[in-house]
């Protein structure tokens, strides 16, 4: 107990956590790539372009939003006048 009595000294460089707006966005990311693959996998086995292109769009739309949410910015704070 004796580091108690010190007085504890505020570090500014401490690192900061990560988002977990970037985590779950490089998870989305990853999901929609695995996704992206299995539709080409239906298209080549099963020779279905229907089921290929409704899959390729959720994947994609996935992907996008992973993108947003990896990449996206932090919007301002509202300022009081």
């Amino acid at each position: 107990f004796r580091d108690l009595t010190k007085p504890f000294l505020y570090q500014e460089k401490a690192e900061r956590p990560l988002s977990p707006f970037k985590i779950i966005g490089f998870m989305l990311i990853a999901l929609g790539l695995c996704m992206a693959a299995i539709s080409i996998l239906v298209l080549v086995y099963y020779k279905d372009p229907s089921a290929f292109k409704v899959d390729l769009i959720v994947a994609l739309t996935i992907v996008g939003l992973g993108v947003l949410m990896r990449f996206g910015k932090k919007s301002k704070k509202a300022q009081l006048p």
